[in-house]
């Protein structure tokens, strides 16, 4: 399989023509369907006529199905019908195949009566994802706004993903209202809205207001029923949903899924992206408790990027942070790097450490990751 690639890679005009004499002669027939595969999916205009012959009786459906494909896709009216049976078929491998080669057919009506009847909710799932792309259709956005009462958790999801990916206002409605409803309705809408932010503008703000509201609700409960919506804050990135979770940190007793709820609480904070992150810097600047420092340096530090490395540095270099600090501060630098930079700093680190437990620890750390201490 990975020669197949390279070949196809290497020379798509000459793995054309060695696909189309091995189907000829009859030879490798166990690389037909992934090698159909990768020719539908660069075909051009002419990639057509190779298979033009052949393509329409070709036994193993894969094969057939994604030939049947690049023929569609160069005009061949003949090619899209036979394709559009392929979908109607009664055996769902069949039909699943058929909507498999859709994707590169140029082809995507097909797949609406599918998703509005199919019975079986994988195919179904497989419709959504092949009408994703193309929701500039009026008959396509409708599907997927039916889609939406689907029975199916995946469909709708996938379903409400696209169009809010296609910043449909009514689909914006539909998420925001699904957060106040049963949990499983409230994590499905999360998921769906999840790299939808860009394009519906004013939509974190709606959602961090809404599950603001409902833990002002929840308020009496223990954390472990209010975990979920915590969470879901998480998922809305910016400042503001990571003072929401960072507030109840200063005030959330006790412990949750086997550590404190202060650290835990610092993790959800930490998955609000960029922003939020530096929020948690910003917190570890001015909190003095030695062991919630340690969880806020921690959340503020778990992507490798260069705000990651900026707070690094300046917890390694600076005077306010302490030595258990510095040493956490050393190894994940030392893991993220380059090494031409941070082996310095950090030797330079150890040499000004005057604890007599963290200096051998640094140094051990020097040995470990450069050699040298």
């Amino acid at each position: 399989a990975t020669l197949l690639s390279a070949l196809q890679h290497a020379d798509p005009r000459r793995f054309e023509d060695t696909l189309a004499a091995w189907i000829i002669a009859g030879e490798h027939s166990e690389l037909w369907p992934q090698a159909a595969r990768s020719v539908a999916q660069s075909a051009d205009e002419e990639t057509g006529s190779k298979f033009a012959d052949f393509a329409a009786g070709l036994a193993e459906p894969m094969t057939r199905a994604f030939l049947l494909a690049t023929l569609a896709r160069g005009g061949d009216p003949e090619a899209g019908e036979l394709l559009v049976e392929l979908v109607s078929e009664e055996d769902p491998q069949l039909r699943g195949t058929g909507l498999s080669a859709l994707e590169f057919s140029g082809l995507f009506e097909p797949a609406i009566p599918v998703l509005r009847g199919d019975g079986v909710a994988a195919l179904r799932a497989m419709a959504v994802s092949l009408l994703a792309l193309h929701t500039e259709d009026p008959a396509t956005r409708e599907a997927l706004r039916d889609a939406l009462q689907d029975s199916d958790d995946a469909v709708r999801q996938a379903a409400l993903a696209a169009l809010l990916s296609s910043a449909d206002a009514g689909a914006v409605d539909f998420a925001v209202d699904a957060l106040t409803g049963p949990q499983r309705e409230l994590q499905l809408a999360i998921r769906s809205i999840a790299g939808s932010w860009e394009a519906n503008p004013g939509l974190d703000a709606r959602v961090l207001s809404t599950l603001e509201a409902l833990l002002d609700d929840a308020s009496v409960r223990p954390l472990r029923d209010r975990a979920a919506l915590y969470q879901s804050i998480g998922q809305v990135p910016g400042e503001a949903s990571a003072r929401v979770l960072l507030d109840a940190a200063a005030s959330e007793p006790g412990d949750h899924q086997g550590m404190s709820a202060h650290r835990w609480l610092t993790i959800q904070a930490s998955n609000t992206g960029p922003l939020g992150r530096a929020v948690l810097a910003e917190h570890w600047r001015v909190e003095t408790d030695l062991e919630r420092r340690l969880d806020l340096l921690w959340a503020a530090t778990t992507s490798d990027d260069e705000l990651t490395a900026a707070l690094l540095r300046e917890v390694l270099q600076g005077e306010r942070a302490a030595p258990h600090e510095r040493l956490f501060a050393a190894e994940r630098l030392a893991q993220n790097g380059p090494a031409a930079e941070v082996a310095p700093l950090i030797k330079r680190a150890t040499l000004r450490e005057s604890d007599p437990v963290f200096r051998p620890a640094l140094n051990c750390l020097l040995w470990r990751w450069y050699g040298r201490g």
